[in-house]
């Protein structure tokens, strides 16, 4: 923190103390923290007195007009004297280099408290409020909301049932639930509506206030310029393309912080690699912090965000084209940018992409070697006695071990859908889908699962105690079966971490799931095979079209697997963190913080790893409970694919789909024609015998390889060219039919089909 940097938010603050407005009494720390003697010294002298303490950020660039980076950097509420030091600490880390200053202030016990909007748009004035503390309303919880005109003439409110409210007692934070009762009296709206206007004034701009009662008494928190009003034309849109088939069905809230944080930090390091200065990265959190959306518990990709995105590199329209085909995007919008490449960029990018063409192929050969040496080193360490604060430690680190370069990961996808784009104008989809097979890391997995089915058949004791799923004997008695042990140990290394659902934190793995993991050999231990058509396809088209084209496709191909292989690498980081999380859960349970260790899949990751002595540990377990009912209500709801909306509006749900009695068309994927009994997986399992011939899914991730390798044909409803499910069955010759929208709700198992992976056409018979 250089010396004098005070930051918005405690210029903000000071301005309205020096102007008398009633303001909790407050300090600020600028320049570097010294230690916790100064700071309780300084306390003693100007806030003497005073039991608990709230510690706010005041960074240089928060609190502006053009950005507010509202709870974008620490901040803590509750605080006693001898954990200032700690907190204001947690503050300046936040700041991750950026400059800013440190607020100490009177913590005031309020009796309620919320958020004005002075003007949230059309003239209007939005109150949020609750009972208590500010956190609530803050945290966006449920609470009371007052919607007025410009003259403060009630337009509409909404006084919520089932309120949670925290109050400090006893230096701890204590939740008062549910209420029901109104939060706010009709003086009390007309005071706030009063300051709000006068603030409004006084700052030269509409504001965004926090504020509380005490005793009677209003307090203004923090007031800063509204930069994203609520009332607004603004038009969100939201996809699912390939992410869902990452991220299928519901996910549970660990995993969607996780994802999160991912996407961000990748995606940070992806510009910053690309020319684009890191504190210009930093100043646009509202960009890389919500790459992603949430609801009904599914993941979404947020395309505003996308789009922003692309717009820092030169040549967006082109960037925009790729992204697009990347992630098979359903949604192809045009928005409004404010954000735009330098001149300097335009000019030196085209030589540091010619210079990164030049070393990549050495660059990820060093990314994946160095990545897998992390993994394979952490899949190897026990964690099994580690503590609460050790395991705290292995996540920190991993994320900066694992996560460091990762963006080469993307720049390969973009060259993949780069030399891909080429290809489809060169051909189109119909020659193309013929041309673009290629070996990849999940064909691989097939062959690895029936060697390793055929060592463990081969040993007729240990095939006897897989036959009869019992877990303790299997293992006894692999101990005497070295071939087997050591095939299995190898199958685990390389694809342990490959698994329906491998990207959820919630789901298990076979290592976890001895029953799955014997249905899968017992299945495997048949003979498979596959009828993949090993035929080279010429080229059409002149010698001169030939010969380009045959590069591109080389490159297109050599990409493409090298993406596969990312991906793999990408399932067995994830296995590596679910190891972690699972130990947490552990800890918690002995520490009484939570119920069970899987409840930890309910929690984000700011809320475990907050500390464990702080009043946010200690209702871990009624959020575990309240959401834990809120997601399992999910599962009876579905979304749609895409959608747009309004900030604020609700997120429909799809509407029922009219059912054909004969055909349904989809797209064609990978040629080939059959006829046979389809099953329907709405989510993945391993059936306990082979009685189908089609696998019918709504999306298929990695970890669906050992069940795809099973079937003769596939029929999914979403997904493109390039997705998971179109790249396997090309590979292995099963004829495939994709964006068959509707088909999981249309077919029964066992229905008798013709699926025509050239026309894209099913037939019931």
């Amino acid at each position: 923190m250089p010396k004098g940097i005070i930051g918005s938010k405690a210029e903000y603050l000071k301005k309205l103390k020096k102007e008398g407005y009633k303001i909790p009494p407050f300090f600020v720390l600028a320049g570097k923290l010294t230690s916790a003697h100064a700071i309780l010294k300084r306390v003693e002298k100007e806030l003497p007195g005073i039991d608990y303490f709230a510690v706010r950020s005041s960074a240089k660039a928060e609190d502006s007009k053009a950005k507010s980076f509202a709870g974008h950097f620490y901040s803590a509420i509750a605080v006693s004297k001898e954990n200032l030091y700690e907190e204001a600490r947690n503050v300046v880390d936040a700041y991750k280099g950026m400059e800013g200053a440190v607020i100490i202030q009177e913590f005031i016990q309020s009796d309620k408290a919320g958020v004005i909007f002075s003007d949230a748009g059309s003239g209007q004035i939005v109150i949020n409020s609750n009972f208590g503390l500010c956190e609530t309303v803050v945290k966006g919880m449920v609470c009371d909301e007052y919607i007025l005109d410009n003259k403060g003439l009630l337009v509409s409110k909404h006084i919520a049932d089932n309120k949670e409210a925290y109050f400090l007692k006893g230096g701890k934070i204590e939740i008062i639930k549910p209420l029901s009762e109104e939060s706010l009296t009709e003086s009390e709206i007309n005071q706030l509506i009063d300051i709000a206007k006068d603030l409004e004034t006084f700052l030269r701009s509409p504001q965004d206030i926090e504020w509380c009662f005490c005793k009677g008494v209003l307090y203004i928190l923090q007031s800063r310029p509204i930069t994203s009003k609520i009332f607004n034309n603004e038009v969100l849109h939201f996809d699912s393309a390939n992410i869902a088939e990452s991220y299928s069905g519901v996910v549970l809230p660990l995993t969607c912080s996780f994802a999160s944080f991912i996407y961000k930090t990748v995606y940070e390091d992806l510009l910053v690699h690309s020319g684009i200065p890191r504190d210009k990265v930093n100043r646009h959190p509202e960009i890389f912090g919500n790459m992603l959306g949430f609801f009904y518990g599914r993941m979404y990709y947020n395309m505003n965000n996308w789009y922003k995105m692309a717009a820092f590199i030169p040549g967006y329209k082109r960037n925009k084209k790729n992204l697009e085909l990347m992630i098979t995007s359903n949604i192809k919008e045009d928005i409004e940018q404010d954000i735009s490449p330098t001149l300097g960029l335009k000019f030196k990018y085209p030589f540091l992409v010619i210079f990164k063409l030049l070393f990549f192929p050495l660059t990820i050969k060093r990314f994946k070697k160095r990545t897998a040496a992390k993994i394979k080193e952490a899949y190897h360490t026990s964690i099994r006695r580690h503590t609460f604060e050790q395991c705290r430690e292995i996540y920190l680190n991993l994320n900066q071990e694992l996560l460091k370069n990762w963006y080469i990961t993307v720049e390969n996808d973009f060259m993949v859908m780069t030399y891909f784009g080429i290809l489809k104008k060169a051909y189109g989809d119909e020659i193309l889908r013929d041309l673009i097979g290629f070996k990849s890391a999940s064909s691989k997995q097939i062959a690895a699962i029936i060697q390793l089915a055929g060592k463990i058949k081969s040993a007729p004791s240990l095939y006897s105690q897989l036959q009869r799923k019992n877990e303790v004997e299997f293992y006894k008695e692999l101990k005497f079966c070295s071939d087997a042990e050591k095939e299995l140990d190898a199958y685990y290394e390389k694809y342990g971490g490959r698994f329906a659902n491998e990207l959820k934190l919630e789901s298990t793995d076979l290592q976890e799931d001895f029953k799955k993991f014997a249905q899968i050999i017992n299945l495997y231990s048949s003979p498979i095979s596959h009828s993949a058509d090993t035929s080279s396809y010429s080229l059409p088209g002149g010698m001169l079209k030939r010969n380009l084209t045959g590069l591109v496709l080389k490159k297109f191909k050599k990409y493409s697997s090298q993406r596969e292989e990312s991906r793999l690498l990408r399932s067995n980081s994830f296995a590596v963190v679910r190891k972690l999380f699972s130990r947490v859960g552990e800890v918690l349970v002995d520490k009484g913080i939570i119920n069970k260790k899987d409840d930890i899949f309910y929690l984000q990751i700011e809320e475990i790893f907050s500390h464990s002595d702080s009043p946010q540990m200690k209702n871990l377990k009624d959020i575990v409970e309240n959401r834990r009912k809120e997601y399992n209500s999910f599962k009876e709801i579905t979304p749609p694919s895409h959608f747009s909306i309004k900030p604020g509006e609700e997120a429909p749900l799809s509407q029922p789909r009219k059912k054909s009695n004969k055909t349904i068309q989809g797209r064609a994927c990978t040629s080939g024609l059959i006829r046979g009994r389809v099953k329907v997986f709405r989510e993945f399992s391993i059936p306990d015998k082979i009685d189908f011939d089609i696998v019918v899914a709504r999306h298929t991730d990695p970890g669906w390889t050992s069940l795809i390798g099973l079937s003769k044909g596939l029929i999914i409803e979403y997904g493109g060219i390039l997705s998971h499910a179109s790249i396997v069955s090309r590979e292995l010759g099963i004829p495939t039919v994709i964006g068959a929208e509707g088909v999981v709700d249309m077919l029964k198992d066992g229905q008798l089909v013709e699926l025509n992976g050239s026309t894209g056409l099913i037939t019931i018979l």
